[in-house]
């Protein structure tokens, strides 16, 4: 069915595939619109999938057919300065054999993740051979980036229930997404309900969880909470997290109101993390972060105000439980964003605006300043602080002729501590079909140091303090079909790079240390397809298989020298994934299969010798029994037992099995 509803000069269209009236969106009061790979939206507001309701939420997969606008009210539909390459649904969350945010992205052949310690406790995400510095996290929209490493940016307070949606994208954004920007949207399940997992495994791993989602039409609340735990696989790999957080929406004739909060408290015992001459490493660190979001549509104009605001502690024990070698810090980032936009003949125009502050104190990082107290910690000064000031401009403009779409935006970023620089992003696309188009792309990015290259200096590192910032210009061409049971896309992309940032050991040299590569370019081509004969059959045996590739090269490599993470991307990576039932309707079945080739080179801890990395498989395996209130499930991963590193001689767990229940109460 087909419905054209006109609103003043513009048609809005909403093609309904199931047989529900999705009154949710209507809720929403604002434009929505769903791409399949291409979602349309603008990092200035990234508000999309923050829904609560459950009939809006089950519905993410079934939508990824067609180019969609569903009308409630226009509001916030800023033009696409930034392209989708990568979208995880809430139905793949909850099918992947996947206990953490890390396995559940390790099957896009887009990323790649990589790992210290068990279950993602220090994990690093980086996208197209970039690197985890290079990668822009973001909470429902909100940029969390830590200032101090890209080790830190995954320690957000949310859990695998509370995750509706995770997105890769590329295009215009602030500083620091070279490789791209990956925003994680939450929301609950039904109104009024509450959810409780317990679960347990090998090497004394525990984990127990619970959501609610209370409210009305509104006013709606989420909240999440959870402990979990381990003994470690082998010596020094313990590690205890607990996550806190919440997400509200408010709807009312002034505007939508939206607000998070949200708090982790980690240790965990950091095995030969960053020296193999210290196995007894540790480091516990403590996240809290928020937001305020005010968005609102006046006529033809739409509004929106965002103020956020994180902190993190950091203390790292070279020896654990002694002052050896010990770093403390404290990260505070807090900012603010206003954004207009304005709806015309001509197309969409919007203006945006962001200031945001990034300071430093530690014991290590930074200019020498007067003793300061650390907070947590006794008899602990930090001595040390850094800070900077930046702002970001953005004007961008969407037209739609046809079946050709355009959008294009250009920003100014400018920082205390660097000159004012301007980047571009302009992407056209061509809607062959309603299933089928094609897209031509260009962007500019940049990424400041963060505090770590910049002054860290130990025994065995030495940081340089005159870096320059990080730039890239990338090139892309892609397309993409897709169908209600079937969906592909193919992409190739090409990013000249500038004053790239790594930490790279020289031979015949002691210490690691950080510089600017003068030149690094890189290519790769991605594809993806999807086939789901439940979308067309509930009780079809294959409910879902997802096959996907992605290649990157790098035209520089590492002869001579040991790169810490510029050099030793991933070149090769292809993953399958299959979900099928089994006996029984609500007995399910899921395989994730992933096979990588790292790129560069390592230093072998036993004989000290240089070597490349090499090859491996994974197999990872989810049993599920499901009804209305009650969900029985079991997990094994590493199912070949393979000896495999994500980083050079930090050995992973073996087969790890563990075992849960998930209770719904309400609904």
């Amino acid at each position: 069915m087909r419905k054209k509803t006109k609103f003043k000069r513009y048609d809005f269209c909403f093609r309904r595939w199931t047989r529900k009236a999705y009154g949710a969106f209507a809720s929403m009061h604002k434009v929505v619109k769903v791409g399949v790979i291409q979602a349309c939206f603008s990092i200035v507001t990234m508000n999309l999938l923050t829904v609560f309701a459950q009939d809006t939420l089950s519905t993410v997969r079934t939508l990824a057919l067609d180019e969609v606008v569903v009308t409630g009210q226009r509001e916030d539909a800023l033009p696409s300065v930034v392209r989708s390459i990568a979208v995880v649904t809430r139905t793949e969350v909850e099918a992947a054999p996947a206990p953490t945010l890390y396995d559940l992205l390790r099957a896009t052949p887009t990323l790649d993740l990589r790992q210290r310690g068990p279950l993602a406790t220090q994990a690093d995400l980086s996208i197209r051979g970039g690197t985890f510095d290079q990668t822009q996290i973001l909470l429902n929209g909100v940029n969390f980036t830590d200032p101090q490493t890209g080790h830190h940016s995954l320690n957000i307070p949310v859990d695998m229930a509370a995750i509706a949606s995770v997105e890769v994208m590329q295009g215009l954004s602030a500083p620091g997404a070279i490789g791209g920007a990956v925003n994680i949207a939450t929301a609950g399940r039904a109104l009024n309900t509450m959810d409780i997992t317990l679960e347990g495994g090998k090497w004394g791993y525990s984990n127990l969880s619970g959501n609610a989602t209370v409210g009305n039409k509104r006013l709606q609340a989420f909240v999440s909470a959870s402990h979990r735990q381990s003994e470690g696989y082998i010596e020094n790999t313990d590690f205890r997290t607990a996550n806190f957080f919440t997400h509200a929406r408010y709807v009312s004739t002034a505007g939508r109101f939206e607000a998070q909060l949200g708090y982790q408290d980690k240790d965990f015992g950091s095995h030969g993390f960053y020296s193999f001459k210290y196995p007894d490493q540790f480091e516990h660190t403590r996240t809290a972060l928020g937001s305020l979001r005010w968005q609102h549509t006046v006529d033809a104009f739409n509004f929106s105000a965002t103020a956020y605001y994180r902190r993190h502690n950091d203390r790292f024990e070279l020896v654990r439980g002694t002052a050896t070698g010990r770093n403390d810090h404290q990260t505070r980032v807090g900012g603010g964003e206003l954004t207009a936009g304005y709806h015309s003949l001509a197309g969409y125009t919007a203006l945006s605006a962001e200031f945001r502050n990034e300071q430093i104190y530690s014991t290590v990082l930074g200019k020498d300043r007067s003793p300061k107290p650390a907070p947590f910690e006794h008899q602990v000064f930090f001595t040390k602080e850094a800070s900077r000031k930046l702002f970001r401009g953005l004007l961008s403009h969407a037209y739609t002729y046809r079946k050709f779409t355009g959008t294009a935006g250009v920003s100014y970023h400018y920082s205390n501590d660097f000159d004012g620089k301007f980047c571009v992003a302009a992407d056209v696309r061509y809607r062959w079909t309603t299933s089928f188009y094609s897209y031509a792309a260009v962007n500019r990015s940049l990424r400041l140091p963060t505090f770590t290259d910049l002054y860290y200096k130990t025994a065995t590192h030495e940081a340089n303090p005159n870096l320059k910032p990080e730039e890239s210009l990338t090139y892309e061409l892609g397309t993409a079909y897709a169908t209600p049971v079937f969906k592909t896309s193919a992409a190739f992309f090409y990013r000249q790079g500038k004053n790239l940032i790594d930490w790279v050991y020289m031979q015949g040299m002691a210490k690691s240390q950080s510089l600017n590569y003068t030149s690094l370019n890189a290519m790769g081509a991605e594809w993806q397809l999807q086939w789901t004969p439940a979308a067309a059959n509930r009780k079809s045996f294959v409910q879902c298989l997802s096959l996907g590739y992605g290649f990157t090269g790098l035209d520089k490599s590492a002869d001579n020298e040991a790169s810490s993470y510029l050099l030793d991307y991933l070149k090769h990576k292809a993953n399958l994934t299959v979900e099928h039932l089994l006996f029984l309707p609500c007995l399910k079945a899921s395989w994730q299969l992933g096979v990588q080739d790292r790129a560069g080179n390592y230093v072998d801890i036993d004989t000290g010798e240089t070597k490349p990395f090499g090859a491996f498989a994974l197999l990872d395996l989810r049993l599920s029994w499901e009804t209305r209130h009650t969900a029985l499930f079991a997990e094994a991963h590493n199912l070949f037992n393979t000896h495999y590193f994500d980083y050079a001689g930090l050995v992973q767990p073996g087969v790890w099995l563990m075992a849960g229940v998930r209770v719904k109460i309400g609904g």
